[in-house]
């Protein structure tokens, strides 16, 4: 079931619901990149592998009119590191560092 948290909507339990949905997937290899837009539903799995470790990097890109929202499974997550007001801009050059400014 899905249900509402502070306006959005949570996602269904893919694991749950079998075949209803199209998941997509792609076999990598060290150094290749995925790119996503980040409200697209993502996720990996665990690591099965005995022998090797999992290793992975993420990144966020944020436009400057970005500004802060909670949802209170992030609240729990970010709130220590980032004290952001709902509705403030991410301007924190610290925090958010501008790698490519507007001329």
């Amino acid at each position: 079931m899905i249900q509402q948290d502070q306006g959005h909507v949570r996602p269904p339990d893919f694991d749950a619901e079998g075949g209803r949905y199209e998941i997509l997937s792609w076999d990598v290899e060290p150094g290749d990149c995925i790119a996503f837009n980040g409200m697209a539903v993502h996720g990996a799995r665990g690591n099965t592998s005995a022998s090797r470790r999992r290793r992975a990097v993420s990144t966020t890109w944020l436009g400057d009119d970005t500004v802060m929202g909670y949802r209170s499974e992030m609240e729990r997550q970010y709130d220590p590191m980032l004290k952001l007001a709902k509705g403030e801009r991410l301007v924190d050059e610290e925090l958010f560092p501008r790698v490519w400014p507007k001329r």
